[in-house]
């Protein structure tokens, strides 16, 4: 179906290694990142060795994890007695609250950070132009 796009297996980023960008076709340099200066882009060893797939399943078993572990912190632990085993297992219920308010509201720092350097970036090039 589109036979100009290459894939992204193991064995192709393990060939990319000597491959200019240059001379890909599907990349010039001109479109590159200034921050990248040689000619030829190493990718990281966990790249090379981890598929696409195999990525895609150990990040949905972490978050998967995650979400059972929290459910069960917020759910459960209220209704165990205070010297319960299960309570050494779990942090204290106040975190619970506290830990996705914080990062809620480092999200929202986040993006409103990126949205403001966009503006600010663009009003940059909207002065240089007029």
């Amino acid at each position: 179906l589109f036979p100009n796009v290459v894939s992204a297996s193991a064995l192709d980023c393990r060939r990319a290694f000597n491959i200019s960008l240059v001379q890909h076709p599907l990349v010039s340099h001109q479109s590159l990142s200034p921050l990248i200066t040689r000619r030829s882009y190493t990718f990281p060893a966990t790249f090379v060795l981890m598929s696409d797939q195999a990525l895609g399943v150990s990040v949905l078993l972490l978050s998967t994890l995650g979400f059972v572990y929290y459910t069960f912190w917020v759910l459960i632990t209220p209704f165990a007695e205070e010297d319960h085993f299960i309570q050494t297992l779990f942090p204290p219920r106040s975190y619970a609250v506290l830990i996705p308010a914080y990062a809620g509201v480092l999200l929202c720092a986040l993006v409103a950070g990126f949205i403001g350097l966009v503006m600010f970036r663009s009003s940059k090039k909207a002065a240089k132009q007029s």
